[in-house]
């Protein structure tokens, strides 16, 4: 039953407040753990077309299994503590896992460039918007003048 309330209270959480961009996202750690891990992985297995597909078959069951294992970890270690503080945390990782307000926001953003340039249009602002870094690492001066106005990309 807390569970059930748990999740209730992470989706509420979603639906007034979305996914704040300056708060980490634990999409961003999986996807430096995806990084950290599939170059160690190419190199453990041979360079051939069946070591990349066993390669990638690893790093898909281990990076789900070390995720669940870890939040399973985190959330029996707080009840440990808590009960309090299991549904607390349990609300939190639902509204961080639930994302429903973001991906409507994504949708519509989308839906508007498709209304406007058609497929293409649409497609190009998908792509741009999955590519893109958060905005605190976005830009930053380089050492020329204040100036001359340039930028680089970090």
């Amino acid at each position: 039953m807390m569970t059930i309330l748990a999740v209730t209270a992470g989706f509420a959480a979603d639906l007034a407040f979305g996914d704040p961009r300056w708060l980490p996202h634990p999409v961003v750690a999986m996807g430096r753990a995806i990084t950290w891990a599939e170059g160690r992985l190419r190199g453990a297995f041979p360079q051939t077309s069946a070591g990349t597909r066993a390669a990638g078959l690893v790093l898909a069951v281990a990076l789900p299994l070390a995720c669940g294992l870890l939040t399973w970890g985190i959330l029996h270690l707080c009840g440990m503590v808590h009960s309090g503080l299991r549904f607390v945390a349990e609300a939190w990782a639902s509204y961080q896992i639930l994302a429903a307000c973001e991906l409507r926001r994504q949708s519509l953003a989308v839906a508007r460039a498709f209304s406007k340039g058609g497929l293409v249009a649409a497609r190009l602002f998908s792509t741009s918007r999955a590519l893109r870094a958060p905005p605190w690492k976005r830009w930053r001066r380089t050492r020329a003048t204040a100036s001359s106005r340039r930028f680089s990309t970090l």
